[in-house]
């Protein structure tokens, strides 16, 4: 979500308003919520981002498209 977010000149959430359940705290929360806002992501499902896990390079490649 950082290097997305950044790489598109999108300035992180602050405060961030927690729109994922498990991004809350999370040290890039700003960048996963701006990308959201922006339309580039929705997600993992359920109203969760899922942080922690590893992205796919098809994962990176939507977001990139979406976002360039």
């Amino acid at each position: 979500s950082v290097f997305v977010g950044a790489g598109a000149g999108l300035p992180p959430v602050n405060p961030p308003v927690h729109v994922f359940s498990d991004a809350t705290g999370h040290w890039a929360e700003g960048f996963i919520e701006a990308i959201y806002n922006a339309g580039i992501t929705a997600g993992c499902g359920q109203g969760v981002f899922c942080p922690e896990l590893n992205i796919t390079r098809a994962q990176l490649a939507v977001w990139l498209v979406v976002a360039f």
